[in-house]
């Protein structure tokens, strides 16, 4: 995938959206800038998975057949 090239004034970080990636999967990227000359950089990260939580409170008002 190549994203949409930035043009920038001055030096800085960039930043872009990327979606639907894997969880728990190692990901290369390599930012290119053009100044006084081609500069590359090479990084990697990696996903993780988020798993659903919940909170719950005690039960109350518990009888044979309900709870709340």
């Amino acid at each position: 995938m190549q994203t949409t090239p930035q043009s920038m004034n001055s030096t800085g970080s960039f930043e872009t959206l990327v979606t639907s990636l894997s969880g728990l999967t190692t990901y290369y990227f390599r930012a290119k800038a053009v100044g006084d000359g081609p500069a590359m950089a090479e990084k990697s990260f990696m996903t993780w998975v988020r798993r659903p939580s919940s909170d719950t409170d005690n039960a109350t008002s518990i009888t044979s057949d309900s709870a709340r």
